[in-house]
């Protein structure tokens, strides 16, 4: 199906890290929106996050918990739930709404980020670890 290709961390001062595994719990995500309690970028959507010459408001503020070697929707569809490593997690959402006022947007250019980009919400807690295979759980 497809693996993590990278893992990242937001450390207290809002810097971002990548880290060799993650322990997601969703004790550690109260508050935060629970659909959207794990975000995933493609690492096509990473490198055009990179390497973009117009840079839209997701370029500077979007931070993704996890990497993968898949597109969307591929092999991982809205709804499907996932375990990776020890965890679970359900797909909430592929692809995102861009602000009325990127950047990208006002010079009616296209986002490519958008279609790379998906959300998930935390089934069973479990530990992450880069290189580890994504699988539909059923």
């Amino acid at each position: 199906m497809a693996n993590i290709v990278a893992i990242f961390s937001k450390g207290p001062d809002k810097s971002i890290t990548e880290v060799s595994d993650i322990y997601i719990s969703s004790m550690n995500y109260k508050g935060k929106n629970k659909e959207r309690q794990i975000s995933i970028i493609t690492k096509d959507g990473y490198d055009l996050l990179k390497s973009a010459n117009i840079k839209g408001f997701c370029h500077f503020k979007f931070y993704a918990d996890l990497m993968v070697d898949v597109n969307f929707p591929g092999n991982i569809l809205k709804f499907d739930k996932v375990s990776i490593g020890n965890s679970i997690i359900e797909i909430t959402s592929i692809g995102k709404e861009c602000h009325k006022d990127c950047p990208l947007m006002t010079k009616i250019l296209e986002c490519t980020l958008r279609q790379h980009i998906a959300f998930a919400s935390i089934i069973k807690d479990g530990l992450i670890k880069k290189g580890d295979d994504l699988k539909r759980w059923l």
